[in-house]
């Protein structure tokens, strides 16, 4: 038989697999559990205790007769812990909010302002289009056909950039751009030119002159 002594530092509880439950009693700076088997240990952590065992291989059984408390403590105190933290959040960096702003700025200006500068390059080339095929009524007077074209110009503009806006907000709602059925036509379908009126002319009254 050996003898161990010590303080109590902890009762283990353990399910074996015939459903009963063990115990084993754990000294304080002691690597080994002593176990008593189905027999509760009559005794609590911080107490001392006093007992004999036998060693089976890598156990060691207490004779729970031999089991006696020396004398009685407190129980050890368990390490307090720490109340856990908040979250941590990373403050946005000067790099990250140069890039929020530039994507705000790329937006809100830069990409409407690349449309704009589009819209406009298509409505000159279209004027000139149809200047060239000589559709555009001008005018009688020569000082007017200027003002005539750059009313075009600008007409044509801002209806092709309404146009780009519409799409990206289609887009963004995952709507389609374009109805191609509404655009095919029958095949005996003629496409008409546009009425004179259509075009603006120096009476027009939203023309600027």
């Amino acid at each position: 038989m050996n003898t161990a002594m010590g303080t109590v530092y902890k009762i283990f509880d353990k399910q074996a697999k015939n459903g009963a439950t063990i115990h084993s009693i754990k000294l304080e700076g002691d690597e080994n559990y002593y176990g008593t088997y189905t027999n509760v240990p009559a005794c609590n952590p911080g107490d001392q205790v006093e007992f004999q065992y036998k060693i089976n291989g890598t156990f060691k059984n207490v004779d729970i007769k031999t089991l006696k408390v020396t004398g009685q403590g407190q129980a050890p105190q368990a390490t307090a812990t720490a109340a856990p933290s908040a979250p941590y959040v990373p403050k946005p960096s000067a790099r990250d909010k140069y890039w929020e702003d530039k994507d705000t700025y790329d937006k809100q200006v830069r990409q409407p302002l690349i449309c704009y500068q589009s819209a406009h390059k298509d409505a000159v080339t279209i004027a000139c289009a149809a200047l060239a095929a000589d559709i555009i009524p001008l005018g009688a007077k020569k000082a007017d056909k200027f003002g005539v074209f750059e009313a075009l110009v600008n007409k044509l503009t801002d209806s092709i950039y309404e146009k780009y806006e519409d799409a990206t907000k289609k887009l963004e709602a995952g709507e389609p751009i374009t109805n191609r059925e509404e655009r095919v036509l029958g095949e005996n379908a003629q496409s008409a030119p546009p009425a004179d009126e259509e075009w603006p002319d120096a009476s027009d009254p939203d023309l600027p002159f």
